[in-house]
């Protein structure tokens, strides 16, 4: 067996220029979008509403058997979880109880002394580059930084020397601690 012919330049210049138009089409199509969204979209609803009002089909009977149908599955999963909650109620003893509370309150307390650690590292609060010593400027977060937010107020920061380009999250302080 022989092996397979190399592409020619051509062949590869002509598959190089195809991929370079569907990519431009594709950027026009999202400009257009990103433009007409809004008179896209009511020349559909306007479509829709026209389709509603001439076709012979029975859209109501077919919508009010969809919402049966999931109002029951709702049912059986609602008591399915009330039957397995009475279950593990039933099952609980004082001693069990008590024993779930103090994990709570051990969870709680430790979520509150990490927070607390960190809201309290010079290491993490200090307004420096932690790689060249060089103020810090504010750049928007990231989702995942809002996450971290939840649990400890952060903000992310960029070096302001141009040639470290640290970036990296900085905690803020309270204002009544400044």
């Amino acid at each position: 067996m022989s092996k397979p012919e190399a592409p020619t330049e051509h062949v590869r210049r002509h598959r190089v220029r195809k991929s370079r138009r569907s990519n431009r089409f594709i950027s026009s199509l999202a400009q257009i979008w990103r433009q007409w969204w809004v008179e896209i979209l009511v020349v559909i609803l306007i479509g829709f509403a026209i389709f509603l009002l001439f076709e012979r089909m029975n859209i109501r009977q077919t919508i009010l058997a969809g919402l049966r149908r999931a109002a029951a599955w709702v049912s059986w999963l609602i008591s399915v979880a009330v039957a397995g909650v009475a279950g593990f109620v039933r099952r609980t003893t004082v001693s069990d109880l008590i024993a779930y509370l103090l994990l709570v309150l051990v969870a709680g307390l430790v979520v509150w002394r990490v927070r607390w650690r960190i809201m309290n590292s010079p290491r993490l609060t200090e307004m420096r580059c932690p790689l060249c010593g060089s103020e810090l400027h504010r750049v928007h977060r990231r989702t995942r930084d809002r996450i971290v937010g939840l649990l400890v107020p952060v903000r992310r920061y960029g070096c302001r020397n141009a040639s470290c380009g640290w970036r990296g999250l900085r905690v803020r302080r309270p204002h009544y601690e400044s």
